[in-house]
């Protein structure tokens, strides 16, 4: 009889490979849940991302109450407490003003709540309370848009105030004699008189009231007599920091030979100061009038 010999596995073998298989799958469940927990902060990530662009524009919008407050204060010159609300092109805001010298000497409070798309946020600010805009509109009452601007019946309220020229001499001699910014004769169709000797820095300020909230195409009557594209440039602004942009004013092929640069403009309803502000070129062009339409 032949006896085979039997292989016995050791009991230590047995525990060994235990382990090892014990560890294996230790490692996928760590494994799994490092990858979900990835998954669910990157998703996380994503709806924060997502909140935050929400947020950012409802806060955009909080931003011009704040703007849109001081510049009633400011500009203005309403009395306090005050509130309002206006609604622009991408979202609203409402707005309070209060007198907060009571705390700090000099200064006002203001609280806005900007809304967009359904999202809201709410900023409380202290600002300086500076001296109220004192100028007046030059004919008595605000111009209502949409409407031709003249550019030589800005606001009255002198340098500083309604407009601010280098030199206190009206260069053109017409129009308004003894206020320093320069007006000529106009011999453009309509006649009448334009805004001349324009520098980097001067501006002039015009109040109007805005029957129709919407972006307002804004055409501008100019003339240069220098050679080249974009020699001078200038652009218009409201309170609210609402702007056309930089509009270059090129070559028209001489100093009462007229053209129109066009821009845009939004602009909320109510009353305003506009202000039309010169960015580039010494002198180099001339203002008839501006549409606002």
């Amino acid at each position: 009889m032949c006896i085979f010999p039997t292989t016995i596995k050791h009991p230590r073998q047995k525990a060994q490979r235990g382990s090892i298989a014990l560890v294996a799958l230790t490692a996928l469940v760590i494994v799994f849940v490092i990858g979900l927990g990835l998954l669910t902060l990157g998703s996380n990530a994503r709806l924060s991302g997502k909140r935050a662009m929400r947020l950012g524009g409802a806060q955009a919008m909080a931003l011009s109450g704040v703007e849109y407050g001081y510049w009633q204060r400011v500009q203005n010159a309403q009395p306090l407490p005050y509130t309002g609300s206006r609604s622009l092109g991408t979202g609203s805001f409402a707005v309070a003003v209060t007198d907060n010298s009571a705390s700090l000497a000099g200064t006002v409070k203001i609280v806005s709540t900007g809304t967009q798309n359904g999202n809201s946020v709410k900023l409380t600010r202290i600002l300086s309370a500076s001296t109220p805009y004192t100028g007046t509109p030059y004919t008595g009452t605000p111009i209502s848009l949409p409407v031709t601007i003249q550019a030589e019946d800005y606001d009255k309220g002198g340098e500083g105030v309604a407009y601010h020229d280098m030199d206190a001499t009206n260069n053109g001699g017409q129009y308004r004699t003894s206020e320093g910014v320069d007006i000529q004769t106009c011999t453009d169709t309509g006649g009448g008189y334009n805004v001349g000797w324009i520098n980097p820095g001067e501006w002039m300020k015009y109040t109007v009231n805005v029957t129709t909230a919407k972006s307002y195409v804004v055409t501008a009557r100019v003339s240069c007599g220098y050679a080249g594209t974009a020699v001078g440039t200038f652009h218009i602004e409201d309170e609210l920091g609402n702007t056309t942009g930089t509009i270059p004013v090129s070559s028209t092929g001489g100093w009462q030979t007229w053209a129109n640069v066009t821009a845009t403009i939004p602009l909320a309803s109510g009353k305003h100061v506009l202000r039309v502000y010169c960015e580039t070129g010494n002198g180099v062009y001339n203002i008839n009038y501006i549409t606002f339409y």
